[in-house]
C-alpha cells in the first residue's frame, strides 16, 4: 500500500517542483530586467540584456558604454560574461540549474533596454521571454508598447495557475 502512494505521491511532487522552479525563474527575470531600468536611472547609463537559446538558455545584463559595444557572451559563466568585451560591465549573468529542466528562451540578441531616460528601446515591439519545462510548466516575461516594466503572463497551453493570460 504504501509503495503505491509514493508511486502516486513521487511523480506529483516533481510536478510541482518543476512549476514552482519555472515561477521562481520567470519572477528572477522580471526582477532583473526591472534592476536593469533602475541602473540605468541611477548611473546615467545604457543597460542592455543578450539572451543565447545554446543549451537551455541564458542571459547577461550589464552596462554597455558604447551603443555598438559588442555584446556579452552568458555561455562563458557568471563573472567572466563581459571579460572580452571591455568596457563592458556584467551586472548578472542567470543561467538555469544544471538540472537541465527548466530552459529560459530570449531573442538571441542584444537588446539595448534602458537609455539614460530609463525608457525600454524596444518599447514599440515589446519583449517576450519563455520559462519552461516542458508539460504545460510555462511561464512568459513580457514588456509591450503599452506595458513598459516586465510582468509574468500565463501562455495559453500552460497549466500554471495564478497568472494573468498573456496578452
Amino acid at each position: 500500500m504504501t509503495a503505491v502512494l509514493l508511486g502516486i505521491g513521487v511523480p506529483s511532487l516533481h510536478d510541482w517542483l518543476l512549476s514552482q522552479r519555472v515561477i521562481s525563474t520567470a519572477g528572477e527575470i522580471a526582477t532583473d530586467l526591472r534592476f536593469g531600468r533602475s541602473e540605468a536611472i541611477s548611473s546615467n547609463s545604457l543597460v542592455a540584456v543578450s539572451f543565447r537559446t545554446s543549451g537551455k538558455g541564458c542571459y547577461t545584463l550589464y552596462k554597455a558604454f558604447e551603443s555598438q559595444a559588442a555584446t556579452c557572451d552568458c555561455t562563458l559563466g557568471a563573472g567572466n560574461a563581459c571579460s572580452s568585451t571591455a568596457p563592458n560591465i556584467e551586472l548578472k549573468t542567470y543561467t538555469p540549474p544544471h538540472d537541465g529542466e527548466v530552459s529560459v528562451i530570449g531573442p538571441e540578441l542584444k537588446i539595448e533596454l534602458y537609455s539614460t531616460a530609463a525608457k525600454l528601446v524596444h518599447e514599440d515591439s515589446g519583449i517576450e521571454i519563455l520559462v519552461s519545462a516542458g508539460s504545460g510548466k510555462e511561464l512568459k516575461v513580457v514588456t509591450s508598447p503599452g506595458l513598459p516594466h516586465p510582468t509574468v503572463c500565463k501562455p495559453a497551453a500552460s497549466k500554471i495557475s495564478g497568472y494573468r493570460a498573456c496578452p
